[in-house]
């Protein structure tokens, strides 16, 4: 089978897991795995171009959660480039730009701000602290951090880092120029109870995110102090059932599709644009447990979930009328897939 696309796989250490893999994906949707590089909890990752980010989640070399930085050889290889601590506990999601890695922790709510160095390595964080609580008792008693990213320029030329935090229902935009990350934040606030995961840029001025807790994907016009809910859109089967947590949201390669995960019910959804507005999810079992993240390959025909209770990787091609399973892969405890960014 000669490889099309390529994909780096997060794992928790556990079930005999090697850490990161590197999975070859054909032109049929066939995978195999094609290597593995050592790494503990390598539990999210984040690539652009030649640089690959992980988060370690409950353990690193140094021990605790850290952030690591590698540089992507020729052959998929990994070599790591520098390693910090995560600033907290649990640090679950890590995303980097051309000055920064960023950092979020869940269990503790912060969010890490590393400059990527001129000879390649990372520097030391930088720590946003986040506090309050939820409606949720049990899921909201304090700030659980779960994204950090940036996004735009707005209509007025300002990028800001963008942090989800789950457990206030907030999304904060911080200012960003020049690589800096400056406060205060605006924060954007989600229906109560939403318990905002992951976001996502569309395009130009609109961007989305996935409510952890009530499944569904909010869709926003404008950043900051100009954002405007504009959709809300169902991404589980039976809404308002605790057992379904959602965990993963995608946006396709050309902004027209909308790709989300649902714990639980074991589904994923997807939702295309159609004119300005995108339309209801077509949802499909995920054929697998625990799907922990999806994503499009870099074409958009593909999409590859990675079921973290069945060890595996489940491969769907993208059809007009949603998702058509293709095939599975064995990869211990996946928990991300990630691609380089086109």
């Amino acid at each position: 089978m000669s490889d099309k696309y390529y994909a780096y796989i997060g794992t928790y250490s556990r079930g005999g897991s090697e850490g990161i893999y590197r999975v070859g994906i054909g032109d049929n949707g066939e995978a195999r795995i094609a290597g593995a590089h050592p790494a503990r909890d390598a539990s999210y990752l984040a690539r652009d171009g030649k640089r690959l980010a992980a988060a370690f989640e409950s353990g690193s070399d140094k021990g605790g959660s850290a952030v690591a930085l590698y540089d992507v050889l020729g052959d998929g290889s990994l070599v790591k480039r520098g390693e910090q601590p995560g600033g907290g506990s649990a640090t679950c999601y890590v995303s980097l730009d051309g000055a920064n890695v960023y950092s979020a922790n869940y269990g503790s709510g912060e969010v890490g701000i590393y400059p990527l160095l001129e000879d390649g390595g990372l520097g030391g964080g930088q720590w946003i602290a986040h506090y309050g609580k939820g409606v949720n008792k049990l899921r909201q008693e304090a700030s659980h951090a779960h994204c950090a990213l940036t996004v735009g320029p707005d209509d007025e030329g300002k990028s800001y880092l963008a942090v989800c935090d789950l457990g206030t229902d907030i999304v904060w935009f911080y200012p960003r120029e020049d690589g800096r990350v400056t406060l205060p934040g605006y924060a954007v606030r989600t229906p109560p109870g939403t318990g905002p995961r992951h976001a996502a840029a569309v395009d130009g001025l609109t961007w989305a995110v996935i409510g952890e807790m009530s499944c569904e994907v909010l869709v926003y016009n404008g950043y900051a102090g100009k954002a405007r809910l504009v959709q809300r859109i169902p991404f589980a089967r039976t809404m308002g059932d605790a057992r379904n947590t959602a965990s993963a949201l995608r946006v396709s390669p050309d902004g027209s599709a909308l790709l989300g995960a649902v714990r639980g019910e074991q589904t994923l959804g997807i939702a295309w644009r159609v004119g300005g507005e995108f339309g209801p999810a077509a949802i499909v079992d995920v054929k697998g447990k625990w799907p922990r993240d999806a994503q499009f390959t870099p074409d958009g025909r593909f999409v590859v979930a990675a079921c973290e209770h069945s060890d595996e990787l489940v491969v769907f091609q993208v059809t007009g009328d949603g998702l058509e399973y293709v095939s599975r892969l064995g990869v211990p405890s996946p928990t991300c897939v990630c691609f380089a960014r086109a």
